[in-house]
C-alpha cells in the first residue's frame, strides 16, 4: 500500500504506523519514517469463523455488507471534518 499526500507536511519527526480495525480484529504495522510517500510492504491477516452461515454467498453478503458500513461510517467523519 502507497500513501501519497500531495502538499502535506508531517510535523512530527517520530515513526507512525498504519492500523486496521477490521471485524472486530486489530493489527498493526511496524512503524515508517514519517515521510511521504509511505510504502506499507506489509500483509495483515484477519481470520473470522461465520457460524451461522450456510453457503459461501451467505458470507460473501455479510462482508459487503461491513464493508458497505465501514466506507459509509468513514465517509460521514470525513464529511463532517470538511465542514469544519
Amino acid at each position: 500500500l502507497g500513501v501519497s499526500c500531495p502538499g502535506v507536511h508531517l510535523p512530527a519527526k517520530d515513526d507512525i504506523y498504519l492500523s486496521v480495525c477490521l471485524m472486530g480484529q486489530y493489527r498493526k504495522s511496524e512503524c515508517l519514517p514519517a515521510v511521504f510517500p509511505l510504502l506499507f510492504y506489509e500483509k495483515m491477516i484477519f481470520e473470522k469463523i461465520f457460524r451461522h452461515a450456510v453457503d459461501p454467498g451467505d458470507i460473501a453478503i455479510m462482508l459487503e455488507c461491513m464493508l458497505h458500513f465501514v466506507l459509509h461510517s468513514h465517509i460521514q467523519v470525513w464529511k463532517a471534518s470538511v465542514n469544519k
